[in-house]
């Protein structure tokens, strides 16, 4: 969507970002594009943006691990299934870049779950079982990125993703003395 708006907005700077929202998402998801978005939506707010971006979580004294986010980032397995039936009624269109979306998204789909699964362990500091999630999540959708690299590069994307499920998350004890970094810092996506 970024490069997107970025292209659209050289030409016709009066675009505002409803509008490219919708063209966006109407061109690649057809009539449903605004179930699409409301289930994309309301995964990126139940894991909000400042949680899960890498850079922020470095910089957190335990990282991912807040066992309070556990709810909110299981919540999203319940929105992968809803956009997987979405995904299975618009599987084919007679528009291509509509099939191409759909089936992008539904590789999308796993992989987002995995993530999730694996942030449910790390989030409740069980970092060997996160990381063998993530190595799972490397392998398998490793296998998958010849079909997908025109869109999306995971080597890119595991590597960004290595060191917060390497990092060993600090004990109770230890983040008691360590400065406050919950919810409260990322509560709106806002870090």
């Amino acid at each position: 969507m970024v490069v997107y708006s970025y292209a659209r907005t050289m030409f016709d700077t009066s675009l505002s970002y409803e509008e490219l929202e919708e063209d966006y998402f109407k061109t690649a998801f057809g009539n449903d594009y605004k179930k699409y978005l409301e289930i994309l939506n309301d995964m990126a707010r139940a894991i909000p943006f400042g949680y899960s971006n890498t850079k922020d979580a470095g910089r957190r004294p335990n990282g991912w691990y807040d066992p309070a986010m556990k709810p909110r980032i299981s919540s999203v397995h319940g929105m992968i299934e809803e956009l997987k039936k979405l995904i299975k009624g618009n599987y084919t269109s007679s528009v291509r870049v509509q099939t191409v979306s759909v089936r992008l998204l539904e590789v999308y789909t796993e992989l987002a779950d995995a993530f999730v699964s694996a942030l449910e362990h790390k989030c409740v500091g069980e970092v060997d079982e996160a990381f063998a999630v993530y190595e799972n999540i490397r392998l398998v959708m490793g296998k998958k990125e010849g079909a997908m690299v025109p869109y999306y590069d995971h080597f890119h994307f595991m590597s960004t993703l290595y060191y917060c499920f390497y990092e060993r998350t600090r004990t109770t004890d230890e983040k008691k003395n360590a400065p406050a970094a919950t919810a409260e810092m990322y509560a709106d996506g806002n870090v």
